[in-house]
Parts: C-alpha cells; structure tokens; sequence
C-alpha cells in the first residue's frame, strides 16, 4: 500500500513526483503541495495517520473519498482528497407550496401595502426634486396622476423626503449643514451662541447681492418674524427691501431663539453695519406689525428713520 496518490481539484494538489515535502510553490491563489513515500503500513489506520499528518503541516484535513475491496486477489483501495476538495456546485433555490388556498378576505385596495407602495427609483428623485416648493400631499397626487397604477401613500412621501434630508446633512446638525451652505455660496453671517453648551442659538445671513440691491433701494424696509412656523421650531426673522419700481427683495433672514428686544437688536444692528459696510444709505421707513419688542428694536438701531404699521 505504497506510493499513495493523492489529488484536490479546487485550490490544493497532492502528487507523488515531487522529492521532499517543502517543495511549495506559490501562484496567485493556487498552491501545490507534492510529497511521497516508499514506506508500508502495517494497517489501514497507519496509513490515514501518517497522510493526516502531513497533511495538517499545511493546514489541510485530509479525509477518505472512497474505498473500496477488490475482487481476485488485488490489493484494497482507498482514495484519499482535502476535506473542501471537489467540484463547486452553487446553490439552488427551489419552493415548495405548503398550500395553494388563500382562505382570508381579499384586499379591495393594495394602498398602504408595504412592498407595492415602494416609491421607484425615478419617483424617489422626483419627491426629492420636488419637496422645497411643494407640500408632500400635491407631489402624492402628482405621482398618481402620472401613473395611475400607483398606490404609494403618503407615509412613502414623508419616509423619502426625511431619508433625503439626511442625506444632505451627511451626518452635520441641521444649524451645521446651514452655516456650510452660507459659506459656500459667500453669504454674510452672524451667530450668537449658548455660554455654557456652545450651541448656536441664533442666526442671521445676507446675500451679497441683496447688500448690492440695498445701495439703490434703501428707502423703505419691511420686517416681521414668523412666529415657530418651520421645522426648526424657530422665529423666522425677514427684511424685505422695496424698489423703485415697487418690486421686492429678499434683504435678510435670521433663525432666533426668541422674539425679545435685545435678540432683535442684536439682528438689525448688524444688518445696519453691513449696510454701512456696502456704502448704502440708511432706511427712511420701516414697516411692521404692532410688535413692540420689534418696534423698539428698530428706534434703537435705526433712530432717525419713521417707522410705520402694516395693515
């Protein structure tokens, strides 16, 4: 029971013309491992011991394939290979039907079913494209008036529209995400700041154009502050400016904490020095509402200009 042949047809092969049992050659992924013997085993166990254990030196299991006792005299024979040796055979998937019945009321409507109301990917780009200047329920009815077929709710929109917010935000807080905007597109900006956790808490930014507009239209300026009407959950402070033609434009916008006194002149007085900053006149007219911390604001910040109520 000698001169043992022994070979793996995935990455491994075992042959009996090689001279010592170092001889290890190494190409890519392949490797070759080639050892022999003129010993004779006493047993069968002997000999599986002793290919085992030559075997393990290279960090293989060596395992019986077949065996088998022939007939006329002839010498049993035993095929050994590598425990992972063999042909691939990739999976196959089969199902079996445990029962074709379906014994609960069918749906009348497939609304509000998870996988047929998945958005495709040409939809989510469009709620994406969509959801600054629309309300999620008009882009909804647009979608279906596209396709009729269509039986995405409403819940789809929202999950889109928040998956692709955070998205933008690639991990930055929304007040992050807002001041590296302002940086990138060379906004003016201001910001005051909690002492004791160094979150920012209020904010103000201008557009170099709108300072531009300001030089050739400072005459009448128009304020008021939205009270928590936005996802932020905070006033939103605006100054719009007016034209000579009675157009109007966007001057400034601030996100603040709240709509007291000193918040409000904090903002208008850098909207002054900015102003002054670009060579523009000061305001002859302020409007606004009957917000006395407002009104205040803007005699202190402004105290030669007249300030007037809007309607």
């Amino acid at each position: 029971m000698d001169n043992y042949n022994f070979s793996i047809s995935d990455s491994w092969s075992f042959e009996n013309d090689v001279r010592s049992e170092e001889s290890v050659s190494h190409n890519s992924r392949d490797y070759t491992l080639e050892f022999t013997t003129d010993q004779i085993f006493e047993s069968r166990e002997d000999m599986l011991a002793w290919a085992r254990s030559v075997g393990l030196k290279y960090g293989i299991v060596v395992v019986i394939l077949n065996s088998a006792k022939l007939k006329g005299g002839k010498l049993p024979k035993c095929i050994l290979c590598y425990e992972r040796g063999g042909k691939y055979e990739p999976p196959r998937w089969g199902l079996e039907v445990i029962s074709g019945v379906h014994n609960q009321e069918i749906a009348k409507h497939i609304e509000g079913h998870e996988y047929p109301s998945r958005l495709k990917p040409v939809e989510k780009q469009f709620v994406a494209d969509m959801a600054n200047s629309t309300a999620p329920r008009e882009i909804l009815n647009i979608l279906k008036q596209k396709d009729p077929s269509n039986t995405t709710g409403i819940k789809s929109i929202y999950n889109t529209i928040f998956a692709n917010k955070a998205a933008k935000l690639d991990g930055l807080t929304p007040i992050q995400y807002v001041i590296r905007q302002l940086l990138k597109k060379h906004y003016l900006y201001q910001f005051l700041t909690n002492p004791d956790t160094n979150e920012i808490t209020d904010i103000i930014w201008v557009h170099p154009m709108s300072l531009e507009l300001s030089v050739n239209f400072p005459s009448v300026l128009i304020i008021d502050a939205t009270y928590k009407t936005n996802e932020y959950r905070k006033s939103l402070l605006e100054v719009v400016g007016i034209t000579s033609t009675w157009r109007t434009y966007s001057l400034m916008f601030g996100y603040l904490s709240n709509e007291r006194e000193e918040t409000l002149t904090w903002a208008l007085n850098n909207l002054k020095n900015w102003m002054l900053q670009e060579g523009a006149s000061m305001p002859l007219v302020f409007v606004s509402d009957r917000d006395l911390a407002l009104m205040n604001a803007i005699e202190a910040c402004f105290p030669t200009a007249r300030h007037i109520l809007c309607i």
